[in-house]
């Protein structure tokens, strides 16, 4: 801007000369004249004149001062246009977060321009106003000057487009543009700045905190974890605090500050059998264009243990048996069998034991129990799959033998569980039916014939007792 200035300066100043000149003419006249009254009219005229023209002189300079003045091309302002930033990580929980509402106001940098990786590269457009379309020559960013042959594909006399990298470490770059120049005819001159010269970028944070887990367990009514804290990139000390929560489907349990490298927690007041979230956040810009947001260091979702254990399960044919063992101050209540989602049957007490139900079929058992904890009674119920067995099916086991005159069946029922509601026995002599009995073993006659071929059927009607009824 300072060659502009001068060029319009010596320009007014060759003006002021010719204004001088006058002023020294016009001294010399009032002077000569100054004894003389008749001449006093003549002299008033030509000072006249002579401020005229000094008035014209000026004013001719200072419009065509203001005419280039306003032909500069003149800086407007530097944007990113493309960040080039690909971060494929799932750092958040909207779930947990409608249950903790953290603090995610204000931001690390809210007047960012832009983001990009560590080493990598952002697209910056230089915006101009240059109204006659001067060719830009040059310009420096952050010391570096880029010249024309480095504008990218694209740009214009009023847009420029540049490739720029960034730092090797995660915060906020500030990029400053200096020394924008342009050339008009055969001379090189600085563009005027109306806009911000510099601007922010963040360049992200690649390096989540995380944890080494040291010790971790979990109880009926107990869940105790030790974690060794991972930070590379040091973020949670930036943060402005940073908590552990406990969580249930209901809310928040517990929380607190977490103030050490190697943190110890231990709670033995949950309840049993019960689905717990613990973990811990921090709210953090990490400069990857989501803004202020809560990062999740660590997460596990756990359930505490029941207050009984299986212990042996007896699957009948017809029966099921379950024995459980049963933690200190735990009862079981009652129990419930289940077939195809439908209730079946009941029971009250400590024992688990349904007979008379079908064979071969899959059933669904729910077992109650109390408990006490810190002064409070509680109920829970726990429920697990068992399949009765199935019966033996009947079969008979034998053979026949023909004769010359006769046919000889020599058949024996094998029915361990007594199924068998029928027996029918149906004898063809070539695919006609020739008798029908119900006898496994038995003597039929035969007319002395040669029969091509002779078949002997049997058939069991039996109930398998598991609900399908006779087959």
């Amino acid at each position: 801007m300072s060659l502009v200035l001068d060029r319009y300066k010596r320009k007014f100043n060759n003006n002021l000369d010719v204004k001088n000149n006058l002023e020294e003419l016009k001294s010399e006249l009032s002077f000569n004249n100054s004894n003389k009254p008749k001449n006093n009219l003549r002299g008033i005229i030509l000072s006249v004149c002579v401020a005229i023209i000094m008035l014209a002189v000026i004013s001719t300079a200072t419009a065509l001062s203001v005419v280039d003045y306003y032909d500069t091309p003149v800086y407007k302002g530097m944007s990113v246009v493309d960040n080039n930033l690909v971060l494929d990580r799932e750092l958040s929980d909207d779930f947990i977060d409608d249950i903790i509402i953290p603090d995610n106001s204000g931001a690390l940098a809210s007047d960012v321009s832009g983001y990009g990786s560590r080493g990598g590269k952002v697209n910056l457009m230089i915006e101009l106003i240059n109204p006659k379309s001067y060719e830009i020559l040059s310009f420096t960013l952050n010391g570096y000057k880029y010249q024309s042959f480095e504008f990218k594909e694209g740009s214009t006399s009023e847009r420029l487009y540049i490739d720029f990298k960034l730092q090797d470490t995660s915060g906020i770059e500030r990029l400053t543009i200096d020394e924008l120049k342009y050339v008009d005819g055969d001379k090189i001159r600085a563009a005027r700045y109306e806009g911000s010269k510099t601007i922010k970028v963040g360049v992200a944070y690649e390096n989540i905190p995380s944890y080494e887990v040291l010790k971790r367990s979990i109880g009926a009514n107990s869940y105790n974890v030790v974690l060794k804290l991972k930070d590379t990139d040091g973020l949670i000390a930036m943060a402005s605090e940073y908590k552990y929560y406990l969580l249930d489907e209901n809310g928040i349990v517990k929380s607190g500050l977490v103030d050490n490298d190697i943190f110890v927690f231990k709670d033995e007041g949950l309840l049993m059998n019960k689905t717990y979230t613990f973990v811990m956040c921090f709210s953090f810009d990490l400069l990857d264009g989501k803004g202020m947001r809560t990062i999740y260091s660590y997460k596990d979702s756990f359930n505490t243990l029941s207050g009984i254990k299986r212990r042996d399960v007896i699957e009948g044919k017809d029966s099921i048996r379950v024995g459980f063992e049963l933690n200190p101050g735990v009862a079981i209540t009652g129990s419930r069998l289940y077939l195809l989602d439908e209730l079946y049957k009941s029971n009250k007490g400590s024992e688990v034991v349904f007979s008379d139900i079908y064979s071969d079929s899959s059933y669904y058992i729910e077992v109650d129990y109390s408990y006490s904890l810190a002064g409070k009674d509680y109920v829970d119920t726990v429920g697990f799959t068992c399949n009765t067995l199935a019966y033996d099916i009947p079969k008979a086991m034998g053979n026949a033998m023909v004769l010359s005159n006769s046919l000889n069946l020599y058949f024996d029922l094998v029915d361990p569980d007594m199924l068998t509601k029928a027996i029918n026995v149906d004898i063809y002599l070539d695919n006609v039916l020739f008798k029908a009995t119900n006898n496994l073993r038995d003597s039929i006659a035969l007319a002395n014939q040669v029969y091509e071929e002779i078949t002997i059927s049997i058939s069991l009607e039996y109930d398998a007792r598991d609900g399908r009824g006779s087959k």
